[in-house]
């Protein structure tokens, strides 16, 4: 992936928004040391889908979103999965 220009506002905020959901999901992920799990699988499997409520569960699910939907607006991904939509329902 290219690194260009980032033209228009709406990839700019998209951009900001990926930096800083991405960075909240690397705060959680570090503080999380203290669980059994070692890092790897069950590690994120315990940040993601475990039932407790701690408070890095809950960051890192919002920066997980944060970070999709940041990416999607920065680099145009709806676009690219539109492309691909059209090619798969056209054959």
């Amino acid at each position: 992936m290219k690194v260009k220009k980032f033209e228009s506002p709406m990839k700019r905020l998209g951009f900001v928004i990926f930096c800083l959901s991405s960075a909240l999901c690397l705060v959680a992920f570090l503080i999380t040391y203290k669980t059994y799990y070692d890092i790897g699988f069950y590690w994120l499997a315990h940040l993601i889908f475990d039932g407790s409520d701690q408070w890095q569960q809950t960051a890192f699910k919002l920066g997980l979103v944060g970070a999709i939907v940041g990416a999607a607006l920065a680099w145009d991904y709806a676009s690219v999965v539109k492309r691909l939509y059209k090619w798969v329902s056209n054959g």
